[in-house]
């Protein structure tokens, strides 16, 4: 399951001392799209995340 795919990401970032993890992989695109676009990915985060 899910839980066992983290805890092998966190052993292997732990074993070659890696200060950051991301976890799911597919969660990179949306780092790298947020530092590309800025302005793009904060109007998308805001209307998703408007509380009425």
């Amino acid at each position: 399951g899910s839980a066992e795919k983290f805890a092998e990401v966190v052993f292997k970032a732990y074993k070659k001392k890696k200060r950051e993890i991301t976890f799911p992989y597919w969660y990179k695109f949306l780092i790298i799209a947020s530092k590309i676009f800025p302005n793009i990915y904060d109007s998308i985060s805001l209307k998703t995340w408007k509380k009425d």
